[in-house]
């Protein structure tokens, strides 16, 4: 039976290769880890840029969006507005006619109790004044009628008779007072025109 020949290999040698080994293990690993890294950080790196683009583009996108929004709102506001102050006058207007109304009737009321000196009469006459300040406080303003050339912007004619007196067109009587509201016809004047006779006109 054949003995095994031991080992020749000083132990120093032996130690001095198995130090080398490990050595160059090691350096493998740490090349390795090396590459993994700047791999890792090259991968970090565009994570990064995707990222820095991606908070720009949120940046950039609300704020369109919201300068959008801030747009039609604004839009959206104004025209609420404009509708409500159209409502607004509307409602005053109507509330204005009804109100002249009822001072038409007062005034037709007092015009045929001229002669009266009733205390009902001069309660009317009181009211009929304040009502006529309230107006001019509301803002109207009367249409000018007698004496005037007739405007069919201003004026309605309810009857033209001949008065060779006058000049053709004129207003002679008011039988309704019209009034202006800021700027506007709220109710034209009911008037008596002079019209030419049939010999003026041949």
């Amino acid at each position: 039976m054949e003995e095994s020949m031991p080992d020749s290999k000083d132990p120093k040698d032996r130690s001095s290769e198995l130090a080398d080994h490990l050595i160059q293990e090691a350096l493998e690993n740490l090349d390795e880890r090396e590459e993994v890294g700047a791999i890792q950080s090259a991968s970090n790196q565009k994570t990064d840029n995707k990222e820095v683009a991606k908070i720009d583009l949120q940046q950039f996108v609300p704020k369109e969006a919201y300068m959008r929004l801030a747009a039609d709102f604004d839009n959206f506001r104004k025209r609420a507005l404009k509708e409500r102050s159209e409502w607004e006058r509307l409602g005053k207007e109507k509330a204005l006619r009804g109100a002249l109304d009822l001072i038409d009737h007062l005034a037709i009321g007092l015009a045929q109790a001229k002669d009266d000196s009733s205390p009902l009469a001069t309660g009317m006459q009181m009211v009929l004044s304040q009502a006529e300040t309230w107006l001019q406080t509301e803002g109207l303003e009367k249409v000018p009628a007698v004496g005037e050339v007739f405007d069919p912007n201003l004026h309605e004619a309810v009857a033209q008779v001949v008065d060779s007196s006058k000049k053709e067109g004129q207003i002679i009587e008011e039988v309704k007072r019209g009034y202006r509201w800021k700027d506007r016809l709220l109710r034209p004047a009911s008037v008596v025109v002079v019209k030419a006779s049939s010999d003026e006109k041949d």
